[in-house]
């Protein structure tokens, strides 16, 4: 995000979004791409919101985002 690379503890995980671990200095609105190595998942945000709860990201899905995500929730035992 901004060029900048974060480490965060991915708190929730669906087909519309996820909640992170919380993250100092990041505005709403910001845009980036979340990546999970461990999933083989790369996907484009947008944050909702951000506070001591976490930060909750919407998903901008383009191209085969969504069927890499699916598989990616699939894996992780989740209703997709």
């Amino acid at each position: 995000m901004d060029g900048k690379r974060y480490d965060v503890t991915l708190l929730d995980l669906s087909m519309g979004g996820t909640l992170l671990s919380p993250v100092a200095g990041i505005s709403r609105s910001a845009r980036g791409k979340l990546s999970v190595p461990s999933l083989s998942l790369e996907i484009g945000f947008q944050t909702l919101d951000t506070g001591e709860e976490g930060l909750h990201l919407l998903f901008t899905i383009q191209g085969d985002e969504q069927a890499a995500l699916a598989q990616a929730l699939r894996r992780l035992g989740a209703a997709a």
